[in-house]
């Protein structure tokens, strides 16, 4: 014959102290995770005071994925190095090499003249004057072939720095997407925010991210012209752009 709980009474004790005691635990886990979420938007209110970015952030994976992207910001934007086209102009250059080609090929002309002369003359004193000229014309010719082979190196040295400073603009531009990226998920998070306590702090962060998205969107688009300026420089001097 089963018997009840009743039956047990001292069993039928410990079983209800035990579920009372559960939910006891339960509501004091859900208080501490509810102290520690408050505590997490009280700090990252004292971050936005001083006018740190991510740190403002009080969720704990989009700070720490927006601390990561940031450094990359950090690294491309700001240490490696210039991402503008405007100090260098391989156009330029290849103009000037086109006007020496222009010049060698004067000297040439000259020299041929100069031998067909020689070739003709039967004076010793004229031929050792035509003889100089081409001594003049040669070495001319030799400074010209110099000169022509510095300034085609610049057209490489500076292709090869307009092409690093398309990789780092570009580079540049796309984490600070990602970093805006992140920003915009932590608002839409804050924006669902609720209570007394942390929807007031949540409206804060909220209101003072949506202050600084001008600024992101300015440095964005910064970069994105400056990868753009950069592509034209290549496609004036012939090269094909990379967009």
């Amino acid at each position: 014959m089963i018997q009840s709980d009743r039956a047990h009474p001292h069993r039928y004790a410990v079983e209800h102290l035990v579920i009372i005691a559960t939910l006891i635990g339960l509501v004091g886990a859900h208080d501490v995770i509810a102290d520690d979420r408050l505590k997490d938007f009280q700090t990252a209110i004292n971050y936005m005071q001083d006018d740190k970015g991510c740190l403002s952030i009080p969720y704990s994976d989009l700070q720490d994925g927006c601390q990561r992207k940031q450094a990359e910001v950090n690294r491309l934007c700001k240490e490696s190095g210039p991402w503008n086209c405007g100090d260098v102009d391989p156009k330029s250059t290849q103009k000037k090499i086109e006007a020496l080609k222009t010049e060698q090929a004067a000297l040439k002309n000259a020299k041929e003249d100069l031998e067909r002369q020689k070739s003709s003359a039967s004076d010793d004193n004229a031929k050792r004057a035509i003889d100089d000229k081409l001594k003049d014309n040669s070495s001319k010719a030799d400074a010209l072939a110099r000169e022509h082979d510095t300034l085609e190196r610049e057209v490489q040295d500076g292709t090869k720095a307009v092409n690093d400073r398309i990789y780092i603009a570009k580079a540049c531009r796309d984490s600070r997407s990602s970093v805006h990226d992140v920003f915009r998920d932590a608002k839409s998070r804050a924006n669902g925010e609720s209570g007394d306590e942390i929807g007031p702090l949540a409206k804060r962060l909220v209101t003072w991210w949506e202050s600084r998205e001008a600024g992101h969107e300015k440095a964005i688009a910064d970069a994105k012209t400056a990868a753009e300026n950069c592509d034209q420089v290549l496609y004036e001097i012939g090269h094909l752009g990379s967009f």
